[in-house]
């Protein structure tokens, strides 16, 4: 009485209203794929995704350092320790949500670009330089030439961070104070 009809599978509430994807958006999704694995191979794709993050939490790590007036040799001893444990505290989630970030990466790629310009990316991932310039993308991060600028900005940011921090928790406090005044019972 309560079977499903022989041509229903069982299936997830998520996949019955997902259609299954057309052609042109299969076609589109393995092209994706093709160029996300030149980007980033199997074979090296974990040691990439650290290696921007080790970029990343260098230059805030430098940024942090700098707001302080006189960098305590201890504090910076303390701040190096600590990054160290959050960095590789973060790499063991990073490396359980690779696949992820992959596949939502050619998930974009295939929903961003027309068949044909996948084609052409492709095409061009397929040369010598294409393959260098995908593979070496996530390393201009590194660069000098662009880690000193993004150093220069990272730097401003966290100048203002404490004041906007202080400023944010006085907004929150605030909002505390009035939502127990307003549970208060009033004297009549």
């Amino acid at each position: 009485l309560f079977a499903p009809p022989a041509n229903v599978s069982a299936q997830t509430p998520a996949e019955v209203q997902a259609p299954a994807p057309d052609a042109y958006t299969r076609e589109k999704l393995e092209l994706a794929r093709e160029i996300v694995n030149r980007a980033l191979p199997e074979e090296s794709r974990e040691e990439m995704y650290f290696a921007s993050m080790d970029q990343m939490l260098a230059q805030t790590r430098e940024a942090v350092l700098k707001t302080q007036d006189e960098p305590d040799p201890e504090i910076r001893k303390i701040t190096d320790q600590w990054i160290e444990e959050v960095v590789a505290a973060s790499k063991e989630v990073l490396r359980k949500h690779i696949p992820a970030l992959t596949e939502g990466m050619v998930q974009a790629h295939a929903r961003i670009f027309t068949l044909e310009e996948l084609s052409d990316i492709n095409a061009f991932a397929q040369t010598p330089s294409g393959q260098r310039f995908l593979q070496m993308s996530p390393a201009l991060v590194a660069a000098p030439e662009f880690a000193a600028a993004n150093q220069a900005y990272m730097d401003e940011v966290m100048l203002g961070m404490s004041a906007a921090q202080l400023e944010l928790m006085d907004r929150i406090f605030r909002h505390m104070e009035q939502q127990a005044e307003m549970q208060e019972p009033t004297a009549s």
